[in-house]
């Protein structure tokens, strides 16, 4: 009897234990240091964390990703003790013998590693260089800098991603320093004024819109998207834009180029020339969703250029004269590396294959998706734990039974 009733104890604390797992969520929102070097992403759970902290996409590099499973958030938190000889059995007088301070058998203490050690296990830090796991790199005109851009997971399970996993993106600019050049001249100059107007920068983005006249992130092979690329400017008449070197990758190393440094396609049968609109910055083209073998996500990068209309060099830029020959184009003194420009990505695309068209089951009818599974069911944590609990409980109570019924009978006999 007490053999059964531990059993039922022991099994109620691991199901608590499972719920306790389960009961946490984050504070807050991340903390983000653009450094040097690198970037710092740190945040702090509710109860002390048992997951990972990782980059999206990156999860297998060991530099992309913090494993909390251990509760130490690193893999080379190993503490080495000092060996005596090798091959040699230690003599115990000579362990407890009294030693000099040079002579101690372990070697002084890790301090950055004892730190580690001591941190509370609910504050997660992430560092990732900035040359490391696949940070997105976008160039901007205004202001002028890089801005670096990648996603972090924060996964609550030690192997799967489930509901209550948080993803956040972060971004960090890097703003160009502007170097002035001066030299000194003794020149007598007539009274100036000051005339200042205060102009709005300019600003580019690039989207990628579904079917639905949604921003697309999530599509198939064969589905029709619009690539759409636009600029704000205060004096939209006074320039022009040009679409140029796009290209698609698969966040692994295989890239390939879409438009070239002219703007035209260099394949129109996945990626067409763009096509421009007379009366706003923008720039557009129509194509059906592609993707590299094996792989379930793309990244789109392009760049933008702008370019004013005094003259007529601009109109030898844009809109690009892609049905000419190089050798047979008007050449052009204006260089597009001179002009000012953004290198953007879109949003990145996680994409499925066409014949994974099967709608998710709580868009079917009652009726037809209780057909298709019948056997699949759903108990919260709770709801498991007095389930398993009540099984236990009418077993014990059925065994207690059956010896009380038996007892009598070995007595009559």
């Amino acid at each position: 009897m007490i053999m059964f009733t531990f059993l039922i104890i022991f099994s109620i604390q691991i199901e608590l234990s499972f719920s306790l797992q389960w009961n946490n969520a984050l504070i807050g929102l991340p903390s983000v240091s653009c450094e040097d070097d690198s970037i710092r992403v740190q945040i702090e759970t509710e109860q002390p964390f048992n997951g990972r902290f990782f980059v999206k996409g990156e999860h297998t590099k060991k530099e992309c990703i913090r494993d909390y499973t251990k509760g130490l958030g690193d893999d080379d938190d190993t503490v080495t003790v000092g060996s005596l000889e090798s091959h040699k059995r230690p003599n115990a007088d000579a362990l407890f013998r009294r030693k000099s301070d040079d002579e101690g058998l372990c070697p002084p203490c890790d301090c950055e590693k004892r730190r580690k050690r001591e941190t509370r296990s609910n504050q997660l830090e992430l560092v990732v260089g900035l040359d490391k796991c696949n940070i997105q790199r976008d160039r901007i005109a205004s202001p002028p800098g890089i801005r670096l851009s990648f996603v972090i997971v924060v996964s609550f399970h030690h192997s799967f991603i489930t509901k209550l996993d948080k993803a956040y993106r972060v971004q960090c600019l890097y703003s160009e320093s502007n170097r002035i050049i001066s030299t000194e001249m003794d020149v007598k100059m007539s009274q100036s004024e000051n005339i200042s107007r205060t102009v709005t920068p300019t600003s580019c983005e690039y989207k990628i819109i579904n079917a639905d006249g949604r921003v697309g992130t999530n599509v198939r092979v064969g589905d029709e998207i619009r690539h759409e690329w636009s600029c704000q400017s205060s004096y939209p008449d006074v320039y022009s834009l040009l679409v140029h070197s796009c290209t698609v990758s698969d966040g692994r190393g295989d890239r390939m180029e879409m438009i070239d440094e002219r703007g035209c396609s260099t394949d129109p049968s996945l990626f067409s020339t763009p096509s421009y609109s007379s009366t706003s910055l923008s720039a557009s083209l129509l194509s059906s969703v592609f993707k590299f073998p094996d792989r379930t996500s793309m990244d789109i990068q392009c760049s933008i250029s702008l370019c004013t209309r005094i003259g007529e060099e601009c109109g030898r830029i844009t809109p690009p004269h892609c049905s000419l020959s190089s050798k047979r184009l008007p050449r052009s003194t204006i260089s597009i590396s001179t002009l000012p420009t953004w290198t953007l990505h879109s949003s990145t695309l996680s994409i499925l294959d066409s014949d994974s068209d099967l709608p998710p089951s709580s868009s079917l009818p009652q009726s037809l998706s209780s057909y298709l599974f019948p056997s699949i069911f759903c108990l919260s944590i709770p709801s498991y734990s007095l389930l398993v609990s009540l099984t236990s409980s009418t077993f014990v109570a059925s065994f207690a039974l059956l010896i009380c019924a038996h007892k009598p009978f070995r007595l009559a006999r």
